[in-house]
C-alpha cells in the first residue's frame, strides 16, 4: 500500500490533489501482459483520489467551524459529516472509505479512546463478506442481523484499510489541542507522511 499525504493537512486541501498519480508497482501480475493490471491500478488510483477528496472536504468543513475547538472535536465533526452523507448513500464505496478513515483518525485524536473498535474492523469485514455471499445463496439472516438500519442492506466490505490509515495518520496527534478555524496553510502538531 502506497503512503498517502494525510488529508487533514490544510495546505494539501488548499493546494488540490494530495498526490500525483503514481504508476502501479512493477511486475504486478496480470493475465494479459499488463492491460488488466494497468486498468485495475487506474481504477484504484481514481478511487483513492476520490476518497482523499471526500476526506479533505469533510475536514476542511470541520476546520472552518468558528471557535477555539479541540482538534479531536473537529475530527469528530468531520466524521459526523461523513456519517450523514453515508446515511443518504450507504452503498457508495467512496463514502464508506472516507467514513472508515475518519473513524480511525477520530479513534486516535478523539477525546476518548476509540481506537480499539477500529482494530476489529477486518473481522467485521470478513463476516460482512460472508453474509453477502450467503444472502446470494438465499440465506439472508446474517446480512439482516448486521444491518445498522433495518431498511438498508449492508454495503460491500473492504474499507478497513482506510480505517487503519486513519489510525496511522492520527498517531501522535494531540486531539486535545485547541485550534482556531484553519483557513491557513498548516495545523500545529500535524505532520506529512510521504
Amino acid at each position: 500500500m502506497r503512503a498517502v499525504l494525510p488529508a487533514f493537512i490544510a495546505a494539501a486541501v488548499l493546494a488540490g490533489p494530495a498526490h500525483a498519480a503514481t504508476p502501479c508497482p512493477p511486475g504486478e501480475p496480470s493475465v494479459d501482459g499488463g492491460a488488466v493490471a494497468t486498468t485495475r491500478c487506474r481504477l484504484e488510483l481514481r478511487h483513492e483520489a476520490a476518497v482523499q477528496a471526500k476526506i479533505n472536504e469533510y475536514l476542511k468543513r470541520a476546520l472552518s467551524v468558528p471557535g477555539e475547538i479541540p482538534l479531536g472535536t473537529r475530527v469528530g465533526t468531520a466524521l459526523s459529516y461523513a456519517v450523514s452523507d453515508r446515511e443518504r448513500d450507504w452503498q457508495n464505496p467512496v463514502l464508506r472509505d472516507a467514513e472508515y478513515y475518519l473513524i480511525g483518525l477520530f479513534g486516535m485524536t478523539g477525546e476518548d479512546t476509540h481506537a480499539l473498535p477500529v482494530v476489529g474492523i477486518p473481522a467485521y469485514e470478513v463476516v460482512k463478506w460472508a453474509a453477502l455471499r450467503l444472502e446470494g445463496m438465499g440465506y439472508d439472516k446474517l446480512e439482516k442481523w448486521l444491518r445498522s438500519d433495518p431498511n438498508k442492506p449492508v454495503s460491500e466490505p473492504f474499507g478497513w484499510q482506510w480505517a487503519f490509515r486513519g489510525l496511522k495518520d492520527g498517531a501522535g496527534i494531540d486531539g486535545k489541542k485547541v485550534v482556531p478555524p484553519q483557513p491557513a496553510k498548516a495545523l500545529p502538531g500535524l505532520r506529512i507522511i510521504p
